[in-house]
């Protein structure tokens, strides 16, 4: 009988969470949202041409456990090979022509002798500084870990 109720809330819960999406916000949005009320920050940067960051996207961030993780943060997802101009923690950052990545991927997603390769993803406090960074791809599983490790700070 445990089993079976086990098992009914397990299902309820996960078709609750099925339909649900990350709330990608973008980097205004996040300003906003941060005078608002200041929770941890994810962001991922990405590309289009990257494959480890599609292979994320399918199987991470459109996961239940993972969209639930993410909840705990104001997340971000950002192209950056973009131009556009993008405000952040109160500064301007615009895309230059001639760089190849957007400048706030070089502020918070470098690493000094090395060359940008995405996905990088950048765990931010509720004061806006890095706490953690990973330059390669992460399981759904390494993805949920270093999520409750980074959301608890």
């Amino acid at each position: 009988m445990r089993l079976l109720l086990l098992i009914s809330l397990f299902s309820v819960v996960a078709f609750s969470l099925k339909g649900q999406k990350v709330n990608w916000l973008s980097f205004e949005q996040l300003d906003s949202a941060m005078a608002a009320e200041p929770k941890p920050v994810f962001v991922e940067f990405y590309t289009s041409w990257c494959a480890y960051c599609k292979k994320m996207e399918q199987e991470s961030f459109n996961h239940p456990e993972i969209i639930k993780e993410l909840a705990a943060y104001y997340a971000v997802r950002f192209d950056a090979e973009s131009k556009e101009a993008v405000m952040f923690d109160g500064l301007n950052y615009s895309g230059v022509e001639g760089q190849r990545f957007h400048p706030i991927v070089n502020l918070l997603s470098t690493r000094k002798n090395s060359v940008f390769a995405p996905p990088v993803l950048v765990f931010l406090n509720k004061d806006m500084r890095v706490e953690g960074r990973s330059f390669a791809y992460m399981s759904r599983a390494e993805l949920k870990k270093s999520l409750r490790s980074f959301s608890n700070k």
